[in-house]
């Protein structure tokens, strides 16, 4: 099975924050946004907009997981 590429946030993925808090990616809305929530604080959540993964190493998300489906 191929993934698709980590250049985007997409619901079901798992990232790694550049401070290295694990976050489940909920939903994405209209507008290009995503609900990030903390996988050990579920009631933490953020939104970033889906193309924010990071422009340089020193800022840049990391996928954990890809989505399964």
């Amino acid at each position: 099975m191929t993934h698709p590429p980590a250049d985007r946030f997409r619901p079901g993925d798992t990232w790694r924050s550049p401070r290295g808090t694990t976050y489940l990616v909920a939903r994405r809305d209209d507008r290009g946004r995503v609900l990030l929530r903390n996988v050990e604080n579920p009631r933490s959540k953020q939104y970033r907009g889906d193309l924010a993964t990071g422009n340089n190493i020193t800022d840049a998300w990391f996928r954990v997981d890809p989505p399964s489906d």
